[in-house]
């Protein structure tokens, strides 16, 4: 309903984020151990601006894939975001050490 009274309203970009997000949580609903639908919806979270849920969400993400580069440097650009530059930082460092290959992309950060 908030959605369509956003669309109402003129404000299409609003109301497409509250499905995005909307949906991320019936998918994280539907399969609370896939570290994909935790990422994604860390992804959401963060397009809205909603930091602190979108951590908890690639927080869930980097235990469920510890291996997988793309949620720690995704969680370090949220820690950094929320000026946690330290624990950011560690996310970050972290991402290299998994992976020497791994170039982070500084224009994803916030």
């Amino acid at each position: 309903r908030l959605a369509s009274a956003l669309l109402r309203t003129g404000d299409t970009d609003d109301a497409l984020r509250l499905c995005a997000q909307t949906l991320h949580a019936q998918a994280v609903a539907a399969a609370p151990e896939e570290a994909l639908v935790h990422y994604n919806y860390g992804a959401a979270l963060k397009r809205a601006h909603a930091f602190e849920r979108a951590i908890a969400h690639n927080r869930k993400s980097v235990a469920l894939a510890p291996d997988d580069v793309d949620v720690w440097f995704s969680l370090g650009t949220l820690l950094i975001a929320t000026s946690d530059f330290k624990s950011g930082c560690e996310q970050l460092e972290a991402v290299t050490r998994a992976n020497s290959n791994a170039v982070p992309t500084w224009g994803m950060l916030p």
